[in-house]
């Protein structure tokens, strides 16, 4: 009987035992199936950010090249404004210089012009009073 009752606590202990480590694999189920998930959680993570580093780099690249489009033609306008602004200033020099030849040529011609101003820049002068003689007459005709 000493027999039995011993085989019978080694049996409740084997059961015990089995209970115990069928526990333990329930658990360690139930880890791997959390830890599975976390995966495939961090996995699709992963994929948006990549999808969106990907997107994020090609607007970068798009934008580049419209700034540089647009840095080009900005600089190609630039140029053309200076262009025509060295193309005017030409164009007043030389009207400038034209004026103040005419000036000199009607001062001489007319010496009742020529004393009402008083003495002339030369006739290459570009300064004030260019237009000197245009207004004399101006007053001399009422306007």
């Amino acid at each position: 009987m000493t027999k039995c009752t011993k085989l019978m606590a080694e049996a409740d202990a084997e059961v015990a035992k089995h209970k115990d480590v069928a526990r333990e694999l329930k658990a360690a189920k139930a880890e791997i199936q959390s830890n599975e998930e976390e995966m495939w959680r961090v996995d699709r993570e992963t994929q948006h950010f990549k999808r969106q580093e990907a997107t994020s780099r090609e607007r970068i690249h798009r934008l580049d090249e419209q700034g540089a489009i647009k840095m080009e033609a900005a600089q190609t306008a630039v140029a053309a404004a200076m262009d025509d602004r060295n193309a005017v200033q030409s164009h007043n020099a030389a009207t400038q210089a034209k004026i103040a030849e005419l000036d000199h040529q009607v001062c001489t011609y007319n010496p009742s012009v020529a004393t009402r101003l008083g003495p002339l820049p030369p006739a290459s002068s570009t300064a004030p009073g260019v237009y000197r003689v245009a207004h004399v007459l101006a007053v001399d005709a009422g306007l």
